[in-house]
């Protein structure tokens, strides 16, 4: 038996002993005989198998490009909800003093509101 390790045909190792050992022990086994029909039920099943589980033409037809189609649009679609390339907001691009003067109104409103709800014999 000629060794994968590195040492010459004359010295064997226990690697090498042990692929003997297992040739060895596959050259005793007998395998069992094959039953008579055997080919013929495993044919017979293997069509059935496929007659059960294929679809219509129409469907094979179909699906094919249909399923890259709709994973490449799901991929795109998740990129796309993920990170969204453009402009900002114009609410977020409004100036400081804008949004400071809003709400400065709404506290000014909600003075004059609280004046309202006062009682007047003060």
């Amino acid at each position: 038996m000629i060794c994968p390790n590195e040492h010459g045909p004359d010295v064997e190792c226990a690697e090498c002993r042990g692929f003997a050992a297992v040739s060895e022990r596959l050259d005793e086994f007998a395998a069992p005989e094959v039953s008579p029909g055997f080919d013929a039920r495993l044919y017979a099943r293997i069509a059935r198998e496929e007659a059960r589980v294929s679809l219509p033409s129409w469907r094979r037809w179909l699906w094919r490009p249909v399923a890259p189609l709709a994973a490449a649009a799901a991929v795109i679609a998740l990129v796309l909800f993920l990170h969204v390339p453009g402009t900002p907001d114009a609410a977020k691009q409004a100036s400081p003093t804008q949004s400071n003067k809003a709400e400065i109104e709404q506290v000014a409103q909600a003075v004059d509101d609280l004046d309202l709800l006062t009682p007047i014999d003060r």
